[in-house]
């Protein structure tokens, strides 16, 4: 996922204290809420934005789900 390419910005500061699933900072709802499917299954619903994208790219391939 390349967000800056796509024309989307968003300032987050560090990322730590916020939620990546469950926090509006992508849009006016939460991911947790716009992907609800994803958001059930994955195991990293605890995760901020920090633990999980450096500004380019995943942190890491099990942010979705664990199999």
């Amino acid at each position: 996922m390349q967000a800056p390419h796509m024309g989307i910005k968003w300032v987050v500061g560090n990322g730590r204290k916020i939620r990546f699933w469950k926090d509006q900072w992508l849009g006016n709802t939460s991911l947790a809420i716009l992907f609800s499917p994803l958001y059930v299954i994955n195991e990293q619903q605890g995760k901020t934005i920090s633990d999980i994208w450096n500004g380019e790219e995943l942190q890491s391939d099990e942010v979705f789900l664990s199999v």
